[in-house]
């Protein structure tokens, strides 16, 4: 995945999630990396991993990122290449509980990936 195209899935996965990307790496006033999404409900990760699977060290960045901003924090792991809706994505239980007896909502259409273009 080239520099560009990944700028690119980092771009669709925080329009998926209903903000949008950062950036280049930036730092907070706490000298301590932000979010790669603004505008979200949760603190976003996104790595890309050859692999495609979480490492414990990126679960911990996110979590302890996640309580300097006061959000529920979120880790989405993709590969090169890889279609967005089938990155992995890690969080809490909790929050995946109350996510799935939330309401439906417009996103839960298959057709909203269309509209990202995805």
């Amino acid at each position: 995945m080239t520099d560009a195209a990944w700028k690119a899935a980092e771009r669709r996965i925080c329009q998926a999630l209903g903000g949008r990307r950062r950036g280049a790496t930036v730092i907070g006033v706490d000298g301590h990396g932000l979010s790669d999404c603004i505008d979200t409900e949760e603190s976003t990760q996104i790595k890309r991993s050859k692999r495609g699977v979480p490492e414990g060290r990126w679960i911990e960045d996110t979590k302890h990122q996640a309580a300097r901003e006061g959000k529920e924090w979120l880790l989405v792991v993709i590969k090169p290449n890889m279609r967005l809706e089938d990155a992995i994505t890690v969080c809490r239980f909790g929050r995946y509980l109350n996510l799935k007896n939330r309401p439906p909502t417009p996103f839960d259409s298959d057709d909203w990936w269309t509209r990202l273009g995805t």
